[in-house]
């Protein structure tokens, strides 16, 4: 009997531990809106620890290359790689404008 596959909740709670890595236990559940035990529950399936890892591994290639993407962006005037490279970073906040015309 296989295990379920991770639900979209876990995915989001296990990419957002690899996003915050110092944060407690606590906090995440709190976040979550989650029990302390739901969240010991997750912790020990293979599969959502192997999910933060990734996200974790993914994020650190990522920051490597953010300086390079960034250089490559400017110079190529690409205004719309330079807008998700600063996203990426934090830079910038990601909003969408909407305008009603009446």
């Amino acid at each position: 009997m296989s295990k379920r596959p991770l639900s979209r909740q876990q995915i989001e709670v296990a990419r957002f531990m690899a996003e915050h890595p110092h944060i407690r236990n606590i906090d995440v559940s709190r976040q979550f809106n989650l029990s302390k035990n739901t969240l010991s529950n997750w912790l020990k399936r293979e599969d959502f620890c192997a999910e933060i890892d990734r996200t974790t591994s993914a994020l650190s290639r990522l920051a490597d290359k953010m300086p390079q993407l960034m250089e490559m962006a400017i110079e190529s005037g690409d205004a719309e790689a330079a807008r998700l490279v600063l996203e990426l970073n934090g830079m910038l906040s990601k909003r969408t404008e909407v305008t009603i015309y009446a």
